[in-house]
């Protein structure tokens, strides 16, 4: 059974951002309201996105989430890296990527604190 689990991405007013981790069991037991009460509502932190974990890790072992900015090798060419944005869970291209070891698929920041990773993608 696949470990369901989410990425939390908080931004305040003045654009800063953070990310926390949960499985499900500790999102029903709460934990991000007593994150948010443990000061960071305070600081202005609202929660603008929730991205699910899609059941797949990188070539370095990195969990790949909604929203992960990933590339890989296209043909098993050096010369011919791809970018690309994992979108949501039906974004599964990336399953037949990342299981052909010889493509390295690998994470290499996210859309929210590496925007500029996709600006010519």
């Amino acid at each position: 059974m696949t470990n369901i689990k989410f990425r939390y991405v908080f931004k305040n007013l003045f654009d800063d951002i953070s990310m926390y981790y949960f499985t499900i069991e500790e999102i029903e037991n709460g934990i991000v309201n007593e994150i948010l009460n443990s000061g960071m509502r305070s600081n202005g932190y609202v929660i603008t996105n929730r991205e699910a974990y899609v059941g797949l890790q990188d070539s370095s072992g990195i969990d790949i989430y909604e929203g992960d900015v990933v590339e890989f090798r296209k043909y098993m060419d050096e010369e011919n890296i791809i970018r690309s944005e994992i979108k949501d869970l039906r974004n599964m291209w990336a399953e037949q990527i990342a299981h052909d070891s010889g493509n390295g698929l690998k994470v290499i920041g996210n859309i929210y604190e590496n925007p500029e990773l996709l600006e010519n993608e």
